[in-house]
């Protein structure tokens, strides 16, 4: 069994990784468990009795020496890399929940992490699904090329667009090169909003994100020889991650490659300013040269004020 310190409560993703790991009898568990976040001490009590977590740790060095993995949940991204500090200094791997990052430094250092020495896994969990898995083997197979590329998303632009993003990158693999923003759709209580990748391929992918609502993701692919859709089915993509987690410390299979983590972010990055610039074309190379970030201190404060018990 793998000893998982558990970084944070403030989402779902605790109680729901919680629930997976046992229906499934996956050999994770989570053994500990620190909170300095907006959760109160009843919740994290409620937590732990649920999770049969023993010791609340105080120090994240302590946690370092009793686990296997930890998972950093905080929904802040721009704490993860503090976080994940006392892990990495001890040789422990880390998973950083989705979005792993928010800003091109922070993709630069992981990066370098990982040069290092450091095993940091992470991202959206649907990246593994395996819908995304199976449509990417069928193409490969039929030796299709995707041409044009559709998929949607529902919540916000970020901390669930992510999740779209990176089911698409998985898709497509790596080689995004530029990005735009084709603009918003609208009535009076909701917006979608679109944005369109180009591959070094020349094939495009249109992401589309719906503010305010919860949506189904769905993948369409238009190849060269035939049309392929997918509706992911979100009540397993949690197994699929999971799973994938369990693999990589049990060795059997490698951590995926952390470039591919980062230029999702980098995607996002170029989306985003690319809306900041009106629609204009931005390359990802370009993005050094642009200060463009995602707030994830203001997102958690939004977020903790809309979760509040």
């Amino acid at each position: 069994m793998f000893k998982v310190g558990c970084v944070g409560i403030d989402t779902s993703h605790p109680g729901s990784f919680l629930t997976v790991m046992r229906e499934a009898g996956l050999k994770l568990k989570y053994t500990e468990v620190f909170n300095d976040g907006f959760r109160t001490d009843a919740e994290v009590s409620a937590f732990m009795e649920k999770a049969g977590i023993e010791n609340r740790c105080e120090r994240l060095e302590d946690m370092a020496e009793a686990v296997d993995i930890a998972f950093i949940h905080d929904c802040n991204w721009d704490r993860h890399l503090e976080l994940a500090a006392p892990f990495i200094e001890a040789g422990v791997p880390v998973f950083l929940d989705k979005p792993v990052v928010g800003n091109l430094a922070a993709c630069e250092k992981l990066e370098a992490l990982v040069k290092g020495g450091a095993k940091i896994l992470g991202g959206s969990s649907l990246r593994y699904a395996t819908e995304v898995e199976a449509l990417r083997n069928l193409l490969t197979e039929n030796n299709e090329q995707p041409l044009a590329v559709l998929g949607t998303c529902g919540v916000d632009r970020f901390n669930y667009g992510i999740h779209i993003v990176e089911a698409l990158h998985q898709l497509m693999g790596p080689g995004a090169e530029s990005v735009s923003y084709i603009g918003v759709t609208q009535n009076q209580n909701h917006k979608i909003e679109q944005y369109v990748i180009t591959w070094k391929t020349g094939a495009r992918v249109t992401y589309q994100l719906q503010s305010g609502v919860w949506q189904p993701c769905h993948v369409m692919v238009q190849s060269d020889q035939a049309v392929h859709h997918r509706e992911i089915a979100i009540d397993q993509v949690y197994l699929a991650l999971l799973r994938y987690i369990e693999s990589v410390l049990a060795g059997k299979c490698a951590p995926t490659d952390i470039e591919v983590q980062t230029e999702a972010i980098r995607i996002m990055l170029a989306g985003e300013a690319s809306r900041e610039r009106h629609g204009e074309s931005i390359f990802i190379k370009d993005l050094p040269e642009i200060p463009v970030s995602f707030d994830g201190d203001l997102f958690s404060r939004d977020y903790a004020f809309a979760n509040q018990p």
